[in-house]
């Protein structure tokens, strides 16, 4: 036997064995961010559905269900201004901040309703297609800026999702979401525009594609969720019942 040649290889073979043993696990990786409830206001007004988000001035619009009336908050729910207008039965709210116009969908009428910021009716025109009802009807908008169109979103019975341009000729529409129990609130997020929407009954907020599929979802635990706003990593939600604004941020 060649002892020369033999004595190297084992040599080899001793170093790679105990490079092996020695190789340092591979780490897991890290937990993906949860949106986790930080912050809860209450609200000096009753039944606040809907909400809007003012880049320029960082401030919430929502409006009450219950006066009719449009708000306008700061981040913590401080109550900066009222405007005059009076909805008959009004349960969500979006902004067009190029324009400066509020768009709010009135569920007993059926109807969007354009308003200005010092709270005068600008238009209204009626979503036919979903029809006017005092229960289960309209009850979330969302300005959608790439398109210049508003989604409009019936809450159930059925889950009708309608688009419409700023004139209100609809240009698509669907009858079979189906995803949650109900649809209460929806918004499209600030900094990348995905879709968002919140569920009353299944208290859920859900980041969906525009035609509802799910790609995202947690529990939000939150009574009478009427209204979403996101921003790239804080969340904010307001409650109809508990007349409480809520805050989520992604940790």
């Amino acid at each position: 036997m060649n002892y020369h040649n033999t004595i190297p290889v084992i040599a080899c073979l001793v170093c790679v064995i105990g490079l092996a043993s020695c190789t340092t696990p591979t780490e897991p990786d890290p937990p993906a961010p949860e949106w986790t409830l930080d912050e809860k206001y209450a609200l000096d007004f009753p039944e606040p559905s809907g909400l809007a988000y003012d880049s320029e001035n960082h401030v919430l619009w929502t409006i009450s269900d219950s006066t009719g009336q449009i708000y306008k908050l700061s981040l913590t729910g401080e109550t900066l201004a009222i405007l005059p207008y009076r909805g008959e039965d009004p349960e969500g709210i979006t902004l067009n901040e190029e324009t400066s116009i509020l768009y709010v969908v009135e569920e007993g009428t059926g109807e969007i309703v354009s308003v200005d910021m010092s709270g005068n009716e600008i238009d209204r025109f009626l979503l036919s297609s979903v029809g006017a009802t005092t229960n289960r009807g309209l009850e979330g908008i969302a300005f959608n800026r790439s398109t210049q169109t508003l989604l409009a979103i019936r809450e159930r019975n059925p889950s009708t999702w309608v688009v419409v341009d700023l004139d209100g000729v609809e240009q698509t529409r669907r009858n079979d979401i189906d995803f949650a129990e109900d649809y209460s609130g929806v918004a499209y997020s600030i900094d990348d525009g995905q879709l968002w929407v919140v569920s009353d009954e299944s208290k859920m907020i859900y980041r969906v594609s525009e035609w509802g599929d799910v790609l995202e979802s947690f529990d939000s635990n939150i009574k009478k969720a009427e209204g979403i706003v996101v921003l790239k990593d804080t969340l904010y939600v307001v409650s109809d019942s508990k007349a409480e604004l809520y805050r989520f941020i992604k940790r």
